[in-house]
């Protein structure tokens, strides 16, 4: 596995050891409402080190999150996120490129 690969496993481990030390495990308190999935992956994105995440919350928002929301920074991930999306989409459609074996390639330009 990658650096990051394990980096990112040790986080969501710190995480959920965090989340069951209130004597609940992280299942029961997400299903009691008392932690949400967003909240969960927004702490491990957090520990991981970014910065600016642009997580959008479901449903009805709060006057604090939808100003949160309503940042520039926030919506240009957005607008580029929705380009990611619509290019692969165009991809799979188009070219039929469902699936992409690049196993044992190596990237232009590395090492």
């Amino acid at each position: 596995m990658t650096d990051i690969g394990n980096k990112v496993l040790q986080v969501v481990s710190r995480v959920l050891e965090e989340l069951q030390a209130s004597g609940d495990t992280a299942v029961k308190r997400v299903a009691e409402g008392l932690v949400t999935l967003q909240d969960c992956t927004t702490r491990i994105i957090e520990k991981l080190g970014v910065k600016k995440a642009s997580l959008p919350r479901k449903g009805k928002l709060s006057g604090k999150r939808r100003a949160y929301e309503r940042q520039s920074w926030f919506e240009r991930l957005q607008r580029w996120r929705a380009g990611q999306e619509a290019t692969i989409s165009v991809l799979k459609r188009r070219y039929g490129l469902d699936r992409l074996c690049t196993v044992g390639w190596t990237a232009p330009g590395a090492g």
